[in-house]
């Protein structure tokens, strides 16, 4: 008996504590009291299918930020705020709806006593050019209400409805992940679905998200969601969302989508990723007919010559590995991309023309996969579209294909041995070498599709797919090191920098293109996008040259810089001061909180980087002041800082930073702060010396 009452008092506090944490996190942050979110289908077949949004939500305003943040509603709002997709930049694709009606927006201001008081409201309508699926800019509309009088302490409560049309957005609305979570706490939180009953949907619940209750009531269907206390972690720095947070996939399944089964009396729904690989893969069709049937057209002629002129002292090739390395690396090398903006405006109304591209050593953004089918399948050899996803944000499979629809794909060439060769179409001046790939399609599951899946009339369409698991670096593999030789003028106070950069692996992937083209790869922390000799916004480099690139696994490359910073010094009379700010450039974040966290973290990749520099003085030093050196192990990995004075004139610094684990729990994100701090403080730190008489 004692047992049990004392286990039911220790679950009471528990729960007291728990309660207390939720409290502690409304009472002092901008957070909702409540929200109601509503989606309904109207219609049942495609042409005159319609959704209907409702949200109203009741905000508690407690700061500056969420004055920033409530300020402004952009409709319409993202289900999923932790989407993106990767493709060129022109394309612009993003969280907008053709044909949307905007119905209704209505909001109430009340201070912290009660009293209501009218919002400044400000409606602005913005047209956003985005690429629809005719490879055209088509105008999208997004309504801005900018909200002018919000203060702290007042709480907003806004209800807003649209609608959308389904045949016009049919790859947008199907495969609608709708995350509960977003990246303010919310007290209460409610959804609901409602479609016709004849209607058939797939609607498959993550993460403890399973309706509180369906029913079917007036020839309607409805599920309905009641969460409370849901966490605004869904932004929680290094998180996958997708593997812990409640959400929904939402797919309708309208009668017009059924196919005959060949040589039977079923029907059968096409599935879904059919129809999204399909509408990538019709795209290449053309171009595959005409490589196979070797019509001698102008591009044609054009798109032999540039392979015979390539591949004609190539011997001994029985794989064809070597032609297709040989074509690729010309590409990667020495072809400029175009963004064919002026296509997508159709101020450009030519056709593509492969032949005349390569020509012109000229990757376009609208046949940067179909140049590639062309030269694959002349040299003989067999290819899959392989469709990923990057692994921040989702996987691949039978309920989520959106990134099959706006994202980039891999092409997998096919050796004659069955071994499959990863290709990466360049979307800027810097390109990827043959099986490399970002960290963030690394390790993941691909689909693979090849354009002969969907043109067997006699047989079924499959509801079964390839899949494939791609390569993933090992720590061995992913290194960067900086040796730097730095000598400092006391006289003018200037350090004068000679750096040796080594890159490997995924620091060769991500940021060897920030030296060759200055490329940056905007997914990912800025901090891969910062240049050795980016100390300060003074400091630009003397000269600096790539040595080296080797482009085979794990393209290794080799980079020189030199350059001089005249304001990292000071002296105040026998002290020198040296600033080490953005010496250490490792890799890290400033948004990691230890307090409250929910969500695993995940690593980039394991790896090792090191920073080692050289510090020659042309005058006798002491090094007097010294507070950096530290040693931390962890479940996360280890960092080691140290500073040792190894002669009268020189000092050696030393930053080594190694992530062992792909996955850090909650429990112990204190792991990843502490060396992160470490980190910060190295980076952001002095040293100082004293001279010594003569």
């Amino acid at each position: 008996m004692k047992k049990i009452y004392f286990s039911i008092v220790f679950i009471s506090l528990l729960a007291i504590k728990i309660f207390a944490q939720n409290l502690s996190v409304t009472e002092n942050t901008t957070h909702i009291i409540d929200e109601k979110n509503e989606l309904i289908v109207y219609g049942e077949t495609i042409d005159f299918i319609k959704y209907t949004i409702k949200k109203e939500i009741k905000i508690k305003i407690l700061s500056e930020e969420g004055i920033k943040k409530y300020s402004k509603f952009i409709l319409p709002e993202t289900f999923d705020p932790s989407y993106f997709s990767h493709s060129p930049k022109t394309r612009n694709y993003s969280n907008t709806f053709s044909g949307v009606d905007f119905v209704t927006f209505s909001n109430k201001i009340s201070d912290n006593k009660g009293v209501e008081r009218k919002a400044e409201l400000k409606m602005t309508e913005n047209i956003i050019k985005r690429v629809k699926e005719d490879n055209r800019f088509g105008p999208f509309k997004q309504i801005e209400y900018s909200i002018g009088n919000l203060k702290i302490g007042d709480t907003l409560t806004v209800n807003y409805s649209y609608e959308v049309r389904y045949d016009e957005n049919f790859y947008n609305l199907n495969s609608l992940r709708i995350f509960f979570n977003n990246d303010v706490f919310k007290k209460n939180y409610s959804l609901k679905i409602s479609y016709k009953s004849n209607l058939d949907v797939d609607l498959t619940c993550y993460n403890d998200a399973k309706p509180d209750t369906v029913i079917e009531q007036d020839n309607l269907k409805k599920w309905f969601w009641t969460k409370t206390n849901l966490s605004g972690c869904i932004n929680e720095e290094g998180s996958r969302p997708f593997l812990s947070l409640p959400h929904i996939i939402f797919t309708l399944k309208p009668a017009s989508l059924l196919y005959n089964l060949p040589f039977t009396f079923r029907n059968e729904y096409i599935p879904f990723y059919a129809i999204y690989s399909h509408f990538r893969e019709k795209k290449h069709a053309d171009i595959l007919r005409s490589s196979i049937q070797g019509v001698n057209t102008n591009q044609t002629l054009q798109i032999n010559s540039f392979i015979e002129g390539l591949v004609k002292n190539i011997e001994n090739d029985s794989t064809g590995y070597l032609k297709l390395e040989k074509l690729h690396n010309e590409i990667t090398d020495n072809f400029t991309f175009s963004n064919d903006l002026d296509y997508f405006k159709e101020l450009d109304t030519r056709d593509e023309r492969i032949g005349d591209y390569l020509s012109k050593r000229q990757i376009r953004d609208i046949s940067r996969y179909n140049t590639y089918i062309a030269l694959i399948t002349k040299i003989n050899l067999g290819h899959f579209t392989a469709y990923v996803s990057d692994k921040r944000i989702g996987i691949i499979s039978d309920n989520y294909f959106t990134p099959m629809y706006d994202s980039d794909y891999l092409l997998c060439p096919i050796l004659p041995s069955g071994k499959v060769i990863y290709l990466y179409p360049k979307s800027d001046d810097f390109g990827y070498y043959l099986d490399e790939i970002p960290f963030y399609f690394e390790g993941t599951e691909a689909r693979l599709v090849n354009l002969s899946d969907y043109i067997k009339k006699d047989e079924p369409i499959s509801d079964h797919f390839r899949k494939i698991t791609t390569p993933i670096c090992a720590f061995k593999d992913n290194i960067r090191t900086t040796n730097v030789m730095a000598s400092v003028n006391t006289g003018d106070k200037t350090v004068s920098f000679k750096t040796k950069i080594l890159l490997s692996g995924q620091f060769s992937t991500l940021t060897r293109g920030l030296y060759t083209h200055n490329y940056k790869d905007l997914s990912i922390n800025t901090l891969y996008n910062k240049k050795v000799w980016e100390i300060n916004e003074n400091t630009k480099p003397d000269k600096f040259k790539v040595e080296s690139v080797n482009k085979t696994f794990p393209f290794k490359t080799n980079i020189t810089a030199d350059y001089t910073c005249n304001n990292i010094i000071s002296l105040n009379g026998d002290t020198l001061s040296l600033d080490l700010t953005n010496f250490f450039n490792h890799i890290i974040s400033e948004n990691v909180n230890a307090d409250n966290r929910q969500l695993d973290f995940y690593t980039d990749f394991v790896c090792k980087d090191m920073y080692n520099y050289i510090i020659k003085f042309d005058k006798a030093i002491q090094l007097v002041s010294n507070s950096l050196n530290t040693d931390i192990k962890n479940t996360f990995g280890n960092y080691i800082f140290s500073c040792e004075q190894i002669d009268s004139n020189t000092i050696k610094l030393s930053s080594i930073f190694n992530i062992t684990s792909y996955i850090i729990k909650p429990e112990n994100i204190n792991d990843v702060k502490s060396i992160y701090d470490a980190i910060g403080k190295s980076n952001s730190g002095s040293l100082e010396f004293k001279f010594l008489n003569n």
